[in-house]
């Protein structure tokens, strides 16, 4: 079973077999028998040495990577500045590092959940001694069941591989993180002469009101004014109606009602950046809508951002925009250029070496500590059963997975298949042939449990989601705010958020770490339906075991553990494309603060979280996929009425008792192709199902089998 999407990649190719298209179209099919020798060292130890070197490879990765920063000498604290440049340099950069960020992780999370599924599969001692004890174990799948039963120190790794993974998923791909750059702007105020005046004409004679310094700053106003940018009333507003402005800074409102003769240019005030956390019912671009109905008691301070949309609105269908008393003709804009940043948050890059160096050690030890081969597929404990047949199972062929976990079970085990041991007689049992649909594979409990996680998951999420389109100040549509994108009406504001780093960080992931829990337990639904697809398909015909050790004879090698390249890349694409959404859904925003001269001012730098609520809509439309998907696939049918095994090992170990011997030498049972049906029996005698490489019948319906 693929428990993270980012263990995708190490699980294809670290466990599947050598490709061949034929045996990519259909997994199910019997394969001609095949010699080859047992290897000293069993595949799924191979593949944690291998995971062993890729998380030290790793962990050498990033400790070069902190090191190196930390001789760099930084102005912004504990982060690091890796690049100062313009914004498209930024963010294609930006793009490799966080692609380079996730190959590093999904390798890493990769080894350390095959880890974790070795650890937690029982071997053959634990499910001997579970059996001894009237109780069971699941094979093939993670299984919370299995913690218990497993031993004290397997049990203590799983949890460490488990909790270390948290930082990778919260923190390692926010360590590299972008900035952009936001302007403080002074508004001002002058008529159509005003860029003609020349030094002689802004003299202490022709303003003799104006001060020494107010001259001097008119003289380089006049001057910065013949290089600004020339925006008509509508392009204007639409420039400056924003709290963070990058584009423009500094701009002159024209009007031919502004008389110069007492000076030749006005300030009317600035347009500041706006911080989530000194959230205010002003939004920084208010002058835009500053009039005299501004002030009027009929439009209060909290409704000014949807008077402020209406008068854009307005001033695009051609009507007049009066700033102070004042008809704007045009303005004068001062443009700047974008400076976006790249940085390196050292504080978050050394947890995440943290969690890198506890997994690279428990990897390692699990690697050369594990000494019992677990049982990672159905086809290992059916090869193992076949080996060694459990006895406290003989005469029970019929048992399915159901019977078990029925409500009635305590009739029906200890009456029927109670673990009385080798000597205990059972009653025969009935073959139904009633071909099942899959999802009868699982337990009502657990298709409710996802589909109750489910449905909180998107409950909160459209809550959310009304939450931020009842805040937006504006009333455009959702679909022109752009994914990822910054605005100024998107930022998550109230006065107790966090303004730093690491807070946001880790409420910016809390969604990737609940899909990511929800995954796993949508793929553990789908790993148990295909895992009882193919153990049904062995009353059709002869085929050999899916094992993890390497194979031998007709055994084939497991791809995915349990769940075939059919269902698992297409599961693998639609979760990434998912939990590329929720990254595009809420998002750090980190934006540094420059004044109306251009020079830093940090007491106006932002830290805060942005939304996207396009991203939100279809991140919840993309979601529902993955339920929907298990259901539809829940509505297969089997091919045969073979008994339901699931991942229940009793049930499973009742199906592994053949009667009947072949004259091959050559191989053990285990190692052929096999069969689930009725063996050859004598006259008269009770018939008997079990896998067997012998010619076995497929059983009738309503006749009784032992």
């Amino acid at each position: 079973m693929i428990q993270n999407p980012k263990s995708a990649v190490f699980s294809f190719t670290a466990l599947r077999r050598d490709y061949d298209p034929e045996n990519d179209v259909d997994e199910y099919k019997t394969l001609e028998p095949r010699e080859s020798s047992e290897p000293s060292i069993a595949k799924w130890r191979r593949t944690l040495y291998l995971g062993s070197a890729i998380s030290a490879a790793i962990l050498l990765t990033n400790l070069i990577m902190v090191l190196w920063a930390s001789l760099r000498k930084s102005e912004h604290g504990q982060s690091v500045l890796l690049l100062s440049e313009n914004c498209d340099r930024v963010k294609r950069l930006s793009t490799r590092v966080h692609l380079l960020i996730n190959i590093l992780s999904t390798l890493l999370l990769a080894a350390s959940n095959f880890a974790m599924q070795c650890v937690g599969s029982p071997t053959r001692h634990d499910v001997d001694r579970s059996h001894a004890r009237n109780e069971w174990l699941d094979i093939g799948v993670p299984s919370v069941r299995n913690l218990s039963k497993i031993h004290r120190m397997r049990l203590f790794f799983w949890f460490c591989l488990a909790l270390s993974s948290a930082p990778l998923h919260l923190l390692y791909n926010s360590t590299v993180y972008s900035t952009f750059s936001v302007n403080i702007a002074s508004i001002y105020v002058a008529n159509s002469s005003f860029t003609s005046l020349t030094n002689t004409d802004i003299t202490a004679a022709a303003y003799p009101n104006l001060s020494p310094s107010a001259l001097s700053d008119d003289l380089r106003l006049v001057e910065m004014a013949k290089n600004m940018t020339y925006l008509a009333p509508q392009d204007c507003i639409s420039a400056y109606f924003t709290n963070f402005l990058s584009k423009y800074n500094n701009v002159v409102l024209v009007s031919q009602g502004f008389n110069g003769s007492v000076e030749p240019i006005s300030s009317i005030g600035m347009q500041f950046v706006t911080s989530p956390s000194d959230y205010s019912p002003e939004p920084a671009y208010s002058w835009l809508c500053v009039s005299e109905r501004a002030y009027s008691p009929d439009v209060p301070l909290n409704e000014w951002p949807k008077f402020c949309s209406d008068v854009r609105s307005r001033v695009r269908s051609g009507q007049d925009w009066v700033v102070s008393g004042y008809k704007v003709n045009y303005c004068l804009a001062q443009k700047t250029t974008e400076q976006c940043s790249l940085e390196y948050s050292l504080p978050l890059a050394i947890v995440v070496i943290g969690a890198n160096l506890t997994k690279a050690i428990l990897i390692c030890l699990v690697a050369f500590c594990l000494r019992d081969d677990p049982l990672l597929t159905v086809g290992d404990a059916v090869a193992s059963f076949l080996r060694s047949p459990d006895a406290s199972t003989v005469g029970t062929c019929l048992l399915a997975r159901r019977m078990v976990l029925s409500d009635t079970r305590c009739d029906v085990r200890e009456q029927k298949y109670s673990i009385l041991g080798k000597d205990s007689v059972y009653e025969p049992q009935p073959y139904i042939a009633k071909q099942k649909r899959w999802w009868s594979s699982l337990s009502k409990t657990r298709w409710a449990s996802l589909c109750l996680m489910y449905t909180l998951s998107l409950a909160v999420s459209i809550s959310l989601l009304g939450l931020g389109l009842c805040k937006m100040e504006i009333t455009d549509g959702i679909w022109d705010s752009g994914l990822g994108t910054v605005q100024h009406n998107t930022i998550i504001n109230d006065e107790h958020w966090p303004e730093e780093l690491v807070p946001n960080v880790l409420i910016a992931n809390i969604p990737q770490l609940i899909y990511s829990v929800l995954y796993v337990l949508s793929n553990g639904i789908l790993t148990n339906m295909t895992l009882a697809g193919e153990w049904n398909t062995f009353s059709e015909g002869k085929k050999g075991l899916r094992v993890s050790t390497s194979p031998k004879g007709n055994q084939r090698t497991s791809h995915f553990l349990s769940l075939p390249y059919r269902y698992g890349l297409p599961l693998i694409a639609l979760s990434a494309l998912i939990h590329w959404l929720i990254s595009q859904s809420i998002f750090l925003v980190n934006a540094n603060a420059y004044d109306e001269l251009g020079e830093r001012d940090p007491y106006f730098d932002v830290m805060a979280l942005g939304y996207s609520p396009l991203a939100i809509v279809i991140s919840i439309c993309v979601s529902i996929l993955l339920p929907a998907s298990l259901l539809l696939i829940g509505c297969r049918r089997f091919k045969t009425g073979m008994p339901i095994a699931g991942s229940c090992s009793l049930a499973i170990a009742a199906a592994c008792h053949p009667r009947a011997k072949t004259d091959d030498e050559k191989l053990d049972i285990e190692y052929r192709l096999l069969k689930w049906g009725v063996e050859p029996s004598k006259p008269g005698e009770i018939g008997h199902c079990a896998f067997s490489d012998a010619d076995v019948t497929a059983p009738e319906d309503g006749v009784f089998y032992q």
